[in-house]
């Protein structure tokens, strides 16, 4: 898989941005805004982030960093730049450990059914008991298991994990997105599914399979 040329990334300390293969600071300015129109309510408050750059000159990341407090009101609290070999093996690091597949780790429980209106976000898995009806959001790190019908929006892997999955009892969302894909279910009202259902990326496509035979 390609390397992305823009990768926020998120842990304990904060929000990092990092930059690789490109030192067109016109086009990292619009793929910075696609990257952050696409997830807005996760950047909704963030006021400080980490920039790193492996391909930019020390100028160009500062004058990144002044853009971004102008038009975001994102203040940059660390600038790093790498030597070209260090920073590309560091880059290389960071987007293995950020699109590990997520298994285990932190997940967040949701023991009710999420209405018109309820938006969950988590930095992790969320595993929601209950269905989730449409008009309702559920936006996450990691995988998105559903203990009822989906029928809502479902956002898993947000921050690029293209190893994340949906699970549900059935799938009938009106918005399924993991990672940069988006793709929703077709419209088959009547369908009964007789077993779990996951949708995963396949071949830069997300599709839905029969999750029977992980039971």
């Amino acid at each position: 898989m390609a390397e992305e040329t823009v990768v926020f990334k998120g842990n304990r300390d904060g929000l990092y941005l990092m930059i690789n293969n490109e030192n067109d600071l016109e086009i990292l300015k619009k793929k910075i805004q696609e990257k952050i129109a696409s997830a807005q309510c996760f950047f909704q408050g963030i006021k400080k982030i980490k920039l790193s750059g492996t391909s930019l000159s020390r100028q160009d990341l500062n004058d990144l960093a002044n853009w971004l407090e102008e038009r975001y009101q994102i203040k940059i609290v660390d600038i790093k730049k790498e030597n070209n070999e260090e920073g590309k093996s560091l880059f290389k690091l960071e987007q293995k450990i950020h699109n590990y597949p997520i298994k285990e780790g932190m997940t967040k429980f949701i023991y009710t059914t999420l209405r018109s209106g309820s938006r969950i976000q988590y930095d992790g898995n969320i595993v929601i008991i209950g269905d989730v009806n449409p008009g309702a959001e559920v936006i996450a790190t990691g995988n998105i298991i559903v203990i009822g019908a989906l029928r809502g929006i479902a956002h898993a892997g947000y921050l690029g994990n293209n190893y994340a999955c949906v699970i549900a009892f059935s799938l009938q969302p009106t918005q399924l997105r993991i990672s940069n894909i988006i793709t929703r279910a077709p419209d088959q009202q009547d369908f009964k599914p007789t077993c779990p259902e996951k949708a995963c990326i396949k071949e830069d496509s997300i599709v839905i399979l029969p999750y029977y035979k992980n039971l």
